[in-house]
């Protein structure tokens, strides 16, 4: 039995994030890397939505499934830089029934991308943080938390 818990105690562990992840209500675009084209940059939007992101990855809900192992370039809109960011990943998990979520880990990742992605994940936190405080405190939630 002492196993059995230390077998399930590693495997838990296994499981805990490398990145802490963050809620997060902005736009991303979706590209499939097989069958792409510079073309489809200029399609019509599809309705894509961040669900939460982190220094490792992002999950979307998005009305196009991709399957696992699928390379796709995102293109990921962050206002609050006035900035957007393209990064290649691969979907590493998707759910297939509506709503369809996709997780999706960042491959190749340079530096400059990394740091841009750094800010706009620290912003999060930090509005996060600042929301968190706010109902702890029972104070009014500053201006740019409550956005």
């Amino acid at each position: 039995m002492l196993d059995r818990q230390n077998d399930l105690l590693g495997e838990a562990e296994a499981r805990v994030r490398q990145h802490p992840r963050y809620e997060v209500e902005a736009d991303v675009e979706l590209l499939s890397r097989e069958g792409s084209t510079p073309a489809d940059a200029s399609a019509p939007r599809e309705g894509h939505r961040i669900q939460n992101i982190s220094l490792g990855g992002i999950c979307i809900q998005t009305p196009r499934f991709e399957e696992v192992g699928t390379e796709v370039d995102l293109v990921i809109h962050i206002p609050a830089l006035a900035s957007d960011i393209v990064i290649r990943g691969q979907v590493v998990w998707a759910n297939r029934e509506p709503p369809i979520e996709l997780g999706i880990r960042y491959v190749g990742l340079d530096e400059g991308r990394r740091s841009t992605l750094r800010r706009f994940v620290t912003l999060v936190a930090d509005d996060r943080a600042a929301v968190e405080a706010a109902i702890a405190t029972q104070t009014p939630i500053p201006a740019r938390a409550a956005s």
